[in-house]
């Protein structure tokens, strides 16, 4: 029996253990030390505000009818110095953006 073959069996499997048991322990380190993630009372309201917002309709359906109604029966009245003014309102921003 070679005796140095089985001493290096004995270390083959003692670093085999070593390794095996080091590979537990973080196993069972990384599962306590996992991250965790909390809002502020701030941020909770953010999220529900923002949830709330992505739920509701695009389009306000009530009002679009209400402006069809007024545009097919001819009742629809813009005033034109008013919205000459907000386009060069408009204009003036984005110029000076």
């Amino acid at each position: 029996m070679d005796i140095n073959a089985v001493n290096r069996a004995q270390k083959i499997y003692n670093i085999y253990n070593n390794q095996n048991a080091k590979n537990t322990n973080r196993a069972s380190r990384s599962q306590e030390n996992m991250d965790s993630v909390s809002l502020s009372a701030a941020g909770e309201e953010f999220s529900a505000a923002l949830n709330a917002i992505r739920k509701a309709p695009d389009i306000n359906s009530s009002k679009v009818d209400d402006l069809k109604e007024k545009v097919q029966s001819g009742s629809y009245y813009v005033n034109t110095e008013d919205l000459a003014d907000k386009i060069l309102q408009n204009y003036n921003n984005s110029k000076n953006e």
